[in-house]
């Protein structure tokens, strides 16, 4: 009895963990908005769509791994378009990821950061602090008065709180709210 009971626990847990481990499809078309931060930029916003696709999995830390494209219509990025796969590491539940590009192009090796992501579990709502480049050779974001872009939203206050509620949750009392 107590044999089975073991094999039991042992094949259920095997399979936890199996299950726990397999990539799960994403794929998800997104209305949101982009806008700047700033009570002087509150009129700057616009309509994005944004296509996701791919596969988010789990490694045995629990850290979430997403491999896949993702899309901002009408934006165009300095990266070949067959170069626009992802590996995005989720570092912990409140910890933003890069969203960041490497490829090889022109006989050389570049890297292109497009900013930092911040998502629920399965990628249906987001918000990603956009850089803006600073010169030739720098880039970043600042929360004064950054980029952003989040979804599912439909104008810059659904976005600004989606924003915050991740933004928050990160980094708690050390800062106040985006606006």
């Amino acid at each position: 009895m107590t044999v089975s009971i073991l094999m039991g626990l042992l094949i259920a847990a095997v399979a936890g963990v199996i299950w726990y481990m397999v990539p799960k499809s994403i794929h998800h078309t997104v209305e949101g908005v982009k806008y700047r931060l700033g009570i002087e930029n509150k009129d700057f916003e616009e309509s994005v769509t944004v296509n996701i696709n791919g596969k988010m999995k789990r490694n045995f830390k629990g850290e979430r791994i997403f491999t896949g494209t993702i899309h901002i219509e009408n934006e165009e990025l300095p990266v070949p378009v067959n170069q626009r796969e992802l590996v995005i590491k989720f570092f912990g539940d409140n910890s933003p990821a890069l969203i960041a590009y490497r490829g090889y192009s022109d006989d050389s090796l570049y890297a292109y950061n497009y900013g930092s992501m911040y998502t629920n579990a399965d990628m249906s709502e987001f918000s990603i602090e956009v850089n803006e480049q600073y010169g030739p050779d720098r880039s970043g974001w600042n929360g004064g008065d950054g980029l952003m872009i989040s979804a599912p939203a439909s104008d810059r206050t659904e976005a600004l709180k989606i924003s915050n509620r991740y933004f928050m949750a990160r980094w708690k009392d050390q800062v106040k709210p985006l606006e």
